[in-house]
């Protein structure tokens, strides 16, 4: 039992440089993070947002670059990791990182092309400075 919980402490220690890591990165090629989806435009109802727009578009990002293969592993990744949870409520001004569902409800009442000029976008800054 004691290794069990020693190796689940390793992992989420990772988890947290690993994180610590891509939100450096991220910042230092892209600035904020808020900023990069500033032109995607919003279809939710004013009265139903409980998280920015950036906040939902960055955790698509997210389970890009993390090669998730389904929503719920947000909840797995991100939800149970307190230092993705500080930096949502430091970047985002939310109390906890967005569920899966969430992600579904905005995505599928937005413009596909609005992320995508967002990735073209990011893309275009990275070959720029000669990251890829």
């Amino acid at each position: 039992m004691k290794k069990n919980k020693k190796t689940k402490n390793y992992h989420r220690q990772s988890q947290a440089e690993l994180l610590e890591a891509l939100f450096s990165t991220i910042y230092h090629y892209f600035g904020k993070v808020t900023n990069l989806f500033s032109n995607v435009n919003e279809p939710r109802e004013n009265n139903k947002i409980e998280y920015p727009l950036s906040c939902i578009g960055f955790t698509g990002v997210l389970m890009f670059l993390f090669n998730l293969g389904a929503r719920r592993q947000i909840k797995y990744m991100l939800k149970e990791n307190s230092f993705s949870e500080e930096n949502f409520n430091t970047t985002f001004h939310v109390d906890e990182v967005p569920h899966g569902d969430t992600l579904n409800d905005t995505f599928s009442v937005s413009n596909p092309d609005d992320y995508q000029e967002v990735v073209c976008t990011m893309l275009n800054k990275l070959i720029r400075k000669k990251v890829l």
